[in-house]
């Protein structure tokens, strides 16, 4: 008898970054459309091409252990696509490691993709690494000692997600990602905070797919914020015997989605918005400036905001 190979078909749309940008919310929208095929793990870390021997607090599991290495692991994880006409990969190393990942992804997905990029503000992105750092109990610096520390870091090699300022410096990013692709769509935090259903919308004709369709977005994935009660947390954010015991508990009652969505209400109840200080929002409007009226430039888009 002679057998049928498998097709895998692999992504036509990418969302490249930014990180703390709302990609974990839109994964979680982007997958209940019927017509979309997103992987069970959100971030693929595939094209950026990272060593994944990364040496800051955290890095070996929530960084190193994560990254794909393979073409043949990449493909495994869209293995179980069907008549999608939307597949994706969700994965916002692809925008700071934007030289190495676009070199890979024309390689293997060709010039056609279709590119998504969601922007937040670089000093409230870099305020929001820094509370998930802290949230994830791997940050013990004030904001103020960590930007200082930032270059010490890297020298270091610790993994991108410590780089507060250097992510969030978007111009030759974005530009270059614009210089090779076709199909690029530059979206707003600030849409999907206040706009969210219309954003969707937007991302929906972008990809070609019905778009009438109504996530639920009653959600917000992994806000960021210092935690009111630490053991709370804990139990929340990081893998411990009570909350094996909580999930096995849960698993015939809820659905995966369902416990995220139940941990996630959890993780913002117990945590508080901690203001910047002036000083340092004055220091990185200086720092961010002349990047952020050299992308406003390139997308024609008034950014003034970001530094008010």
């Amino acid at each position: 008898m002679k057998m049928t190979k498998t097709k895998i078909n692999l992504p036509n749309f990418l969302i490249v970054g930014a990180a703390k940008s709302g990609t974990t919310s839109l994964y979680y929208y982007l997958k209940q459309h019927p017509e979309i095929y997103l992987p069970k793990i959100k971030e693929c870390k595939f094209f950026s091409h990272m060593t994944g021997d990364y040496k800051g607090p955290g890095d070996e599991e929530d960084l190193n252990k994560q990254i794909i290495k393979t073409l043949d692991d990449y493909k495994l994880l869209f293995a179980n696509t069907t008549d999608e006409k939307a597949i994706g990969d969700i994965s916002p190393d692809y925008l700071y490691y934007f030289h190495e990942s676009i070199k890979n992804i024309k390689s293997i997905l060709g010039n056609n993709v279709k590119i998504l990029i969601i922007l937040r503000n670089p000093i409230e992105r870099a305020y929001s690494k820094y509370l998930h750092n802290v949230r994830e109990g791997f940050e013990t610096l004030s904001f103020e000692e960590a930007l200082k520390e930032e270059n010490v870091r890297k020298n270091n090699n610790w993994g991108w997600g410590w780089y507060l300022v250097e992510s969030g410096l978007y111009f030759n990013q974005i530009k270059t990602y614009m210089d090779n692709f076709s199909q690029v769509q530059v979206l707003f935090y600030e849409d999907l905070l206040k706009n969210t259903l219309d954003l969707m919308k937007r991302i929906f004709l972008f990809l070609e797919i019905d778009p009438n369709f109504i996530p639920n977005i009653e959600v917000k994935f992994n806000a960021s914020g210092k935690p009111k009660n630490k053991f709370i947390n804990n139990m929340l954010v990081r893998p411990s015997f009570p909350k094996t015991i909580l999930k096995g508990l849960t698993k015939p009652f809820l659905s995966d989605d369902k416990r995220r969505e139940l941990k996630e209400s959890l993780r913002a109840k117990n945590t508080e918005k901690i203001s910047m200080e002036e000083d340092t929002r004055a220091y990185l409007r200086d720092v961010f400036k002349e990047d952020v009226l050299k992308l406003q430039a390139l997308i024609n888009k008034d950014l003034s905001y970001w530094l008010a």
